[in-house]
């Protein structure tokens, strides 16, 4: 089966974000991107609620060798899926495996911080402080990991993830609901067009 959903790409394939990608830039604070992002989570939400009818995120594609996805486009919505799906399953060890699966090429601090996020996920989440406060108080935290822009980006994200959707009840049910998948993608597989 196409993959269509982060967690059916992750059963499938490790998905690694090449060193050729730019840094996850859906958490940056211009007003530009704060407007996209506030539209996004809404728009997503509305659909994972049942409020509008299923969210189609577009294409993502890249090519896949040895069981390792490499997305050409597509990263920075996987990301954020990836990042709204650590906050979703934060009580679900069972999903731990499969979320390491996610990582990113582009820098080591990367790779470690998303690693971390994950294994540390229900501690983070289930604090009273904001997600990036709360990770930036740890001491697991890394003060170098501040300069790394995808690192920044994807600590703002959590805390817009945790501000939008924590009134959602069952939010890890109803992503993984597979009579409304709610969040979906087209996947194209790059090997099988015969193209670069």
């Amino acid at each position: 089966k196409i993959p269509e959903t982060l967690l059916d790409l992750l059963k499938e394939y490790r998905v690694e974000i090449p060193m050729i990608q730019r840094d996850y830039s859906q958490g940056r604070q211009d007003d530009h991107t704060n407007t996209v992002r506030s539209n996004l989570l809404m728009d997503m939400k509305s659909a994972i609620i049942g409020k509008t009818s299923p969210l189609d995120l577009n294409f993502v594609y890249g090519k896949e060798k040895d069981k390792v996805f490499i997305p050409l486009d597509g990263q920075q919505r996987l990301t954020t899926l990836f990042l709204l799906h650590i906050f979703a399953f934060n009580n679900d060890e069972s999903k731990t495996e499969i979320f390491q699966k996610f990582t990113y090429d582009t820098r080591k601090s990367s790779r470690d911080f998303l690693q971390t996020l994950t294994n540390k996920r229900n501690v983070i989440f289930n604090s009273n402080l904001p997600p990036s406060e709360e990770i930036e108080d740890s001491e697991w935290f890394v003060s170098s990991w501040k300069y790394d822009p995808t690192i920044q980006s994807a600590l703002v994200m959590l805390d817009a993830i945790k501000e939008t959707f924590s009134d959602v009840d069952n939010l890890d049910k109803k992503l993984s609901d597979d009579s409304t998948v709610p969040l979906t993608f087209k996947f194209l597989e790059m090997n099988n067009l015969g193209m670069e």
